[in-house]
């Protein structure tokens, strides 16, 4: 799964969502409470269209609510169907020749006294929109009108790359207006999310099982319909509408599928559906339970799974397996035991080298000193110590490969 470089040309860090979200729940608890709030922090959260960005604010708003036990307002606003008019006219007065100000019911009031202000999509609005939203982001104000102090501000964007159409001011004045952080897809935070919402089982036990699917970069480049989080949740709600006869209507749930996730993807996941009841490897049976004994003379579930479809040929198969114990190598980065690491080296020794290959293949395309590639260097490391016969039996049949 390979994502824009965009984080890396700004310096932010990157986050999964669920940690973005206790951080800015975290600061905003404290600020309350320790009533630091002339100099409030700004967030500014960027990431993929679908992560779960927008509904992060919503659960920041009604936990805070919780928390202090009075209502935690909330007022979101989509930068690109708003303009500056909007939020402020000028208006004669009845009494002199001065001008004074109206404002919006999108500007929280004297009565509201704490809450979220989300600018969604605020780079995407236009240059007179944008410089009233640095105000609210920099000053807590509106022209004249300053917010109540318990208001706090977090903008939502895309980030500034090939995929998204933005119009971006990227100075230094709008940089330092933010603290910017970068959420990246996290299955693991998805499920965790998903099982909190009561998502359907079976798109939680299918994430479980291909993390990969989670979300489509491939065809979100290609400007084609792309699998993500939000669509799943939207997959989740049609599985239940048909949860009483869902295999005899597994050809209607495709159709509904394929206009959420795409054809290709809906197919896999429908496929998923109608065979429920076969084996499924997860990720985490590779690396905790692959081999059942240290002679390895016997095989697990999940290794006598592989050998034979190793033997069937069934390529396909084997690549999605291989990327969905990559994914959850990433974003799990589960302790490098001594009984992982052989069972990582087993489970890629035993896969034909052409789809072996892909471990090395994802390692090269992870931005160098990433936390996932420090994870994964690590991991070959520790299979290089693990096993003589490894460089041998792997690293130079990758390079024979090759050619």
């Amino acid at each position: 799964m390979t994502e824009t470089s965009y984080p890396a040309r700004l310096g932010m860090p990157i986050l999964t969502i669920d940690k973005i979200k206790n951080i800015i729940f975290e600061d905003i608890k404290r600020s309350v409470e320790k009533e630091i709030l002339d100099e409030k922090q700004c967030f500014h959260v960027v990431g993929p269209a679908g992560v779960g960005k927008t509904q992060i604010a919503f659960q920041i708003a009604e936990e805070l609510g919780d928390y202090f036990k009075e209502t935690f307002h909330i007022k979101k606003i989509n930068s690109p169907v708003l303009t500056r008019d909007d939020f402020l006219v000028p208006y004669p007065s009845a009494h002199d020749e001065t001008f004074k100000m109206r404002y919006s019911d999108f500007i929280p009031t004297a009565e509201e006294k704490m809450g979220l202000f989300v600018i969604d999509e605020c780079s995407r609005g236009d240059q007179q929109l944008q410089q009233m939203m640095w105000q609210i982001q920099n000053e807590n104000q509106l022209h004249s009108y300053k917010f109540p102090k318990g208001w706090f501000v977090i903008t939502i964007d895309n980030p500034d790359d090939d995929n998204y159409q933005i119009n971006n001011m990227e100075d230094a004045a709008g940089l330092r207006r933010c603290l910017h952080l970068y959420t990246k897809v996290s299955p693991k935070a998805f499920i965790d999310y998903a099982l909190k919402s009561n998502f359907h089982p079976h798109v939680i036990s299918y994430i479980e099982n291909y993390n990969d699917k989670l979300y489509d970069f491939d065809n979100q480049k290609q400007g084609k319909i792309y699998a993500n989080p939000a669509t799943w949740e939207k997959v989740s709600n049609h599985l239940y509408k048909y949860n009483d006869d869902l295999q005899e209507n597994i050809g209607i749930i495709e159709v509904l599928c394929g206009g959420l996730l795409n054809i290709y993807s809906a197919k896999h996941f429908c496929d998923y559906l109608k065979n429920l009841g076969g084996v499924v490897i997860k990720p985490e049976q590779i690396f905790y339970e692959y081999l059942k004994d240290k002679d390895h003379l016997t095989f697990s579930e999940s290794r006598g799974y592989i050998k034979s479809i190793v033997e069937k040929k069934q390529n396909n198969k084997l690549y999605e397996i291989l990327n969905s114990f990559i994914e959850y190598l990433c974003d799990s980065k589960p302790e490098p035991i001594a009984s992982g690491v052989k069972n990582t080296l087993s489970f890629l020794m035993d896969m034909p080298m052409d789809i072996a290959a892909g471990f090395v293949t994802h390692l090269g395309k992870l931005q160098m000193g990433s936390s996932e590639h420090l994870y994964l260097m690590s991991l070959m490391v520790a299979m290089n110590n693990e096993s003589e016969d490894f460089k041998e039996n792997f690293f130079n049949k990758l390079l024979n490969l090759g050619g």
